[in-house]
């Protein structure tokens, strides 16, 4: 059975916009660590180095994701997401 690629959840497109967001997450988090640590700003740089941790898990699946939806479609020699209609369309 060919695997399917729902729109907004498991395509090319979902995962690298996911992927997107999730970095600049880790980002966002490591940047107040170094606020904190500078004194620029207040608040648990233990609790945002856990939040670090998670979204590097995060980022890391969704490259395997990725690549197992790249390797799919290199292995089939074709990509096929279905089609998604959006609400406001006639």
């Amino acid at each position: 059975m060919e695997k399917k690629y729902i729109p907004n959840l498991n395509t090319f497109s979902a995962l690298i916009d996911r992927l997107v967001i999730e970095n600049i997450k880790l980002v966002n988090f490591e940047n107040r660590i170094k606020d904190i640590s500078d004194g620029r700003a207040e608040g648990d740089a233990g609790e945002y180095a856990e939040r670090c941790e998670v979204q590097k898990e995060i980022i890391d699946l969704l490259k395997e994701e990725i690549t197992a939806l790249m390797g799919d479609v290199l292995k089939k020699g074709k990509y096929e997401p279905l089609p998604e209609k959006r609400t406001f369309e006639k």
